[in-house]
């Protein structure tokens, strides 16, 4: 029986930790949250930002899949728009100017 004892307090030891199975069974839910926070710098790098709500969301919630984007796409965001329409507008009424000082030097003719 020493033998046994000692067995088991060799094998606690190498564990370090010995689960109490009536209270995980009580509040397992509260077990499932302690361990996805040790596991929250496995998760990848898409669950990692919820971490910060619950470990547990981040560890168990469906993601949906990573959107497909054309790199033609970030060059369309990056266009400075308001920018370019108002170069577009000057150049326009330069012309415009252009087109009425040439109408006029042919009527004056």
């Amino acid at each position: 029986m020493e033998r046994l004892k000692e067995d088991i307090d060799h094998k606690a030891e190498k564990f370090g930790h010995i689960e109490y199975y009536d209270a995980k069974l009580r509040d397992g839910h509260s077990n499932e949250v302690a361990i996805a926070a040790s596991e929250v710098r496995d998760l990848d790098d898409r669950r990692k930002p919820l971490a910060s709500v619950n470990p547990l969301f981040a560890k168990v919630s469906e993601l949906p899949p990573t959107p497909n984007v054309e790199d033609i796409t970030f060059e369309h965001i990056s266009l400075n728009l308001p920018n370019i329409a108002k170069h577009a507008l000057q150049e326009l009424e330069q012309s415009s100017i252009s087109i009425e000082s040439t109408h006029g030097n042919i009527d004056n003719e």
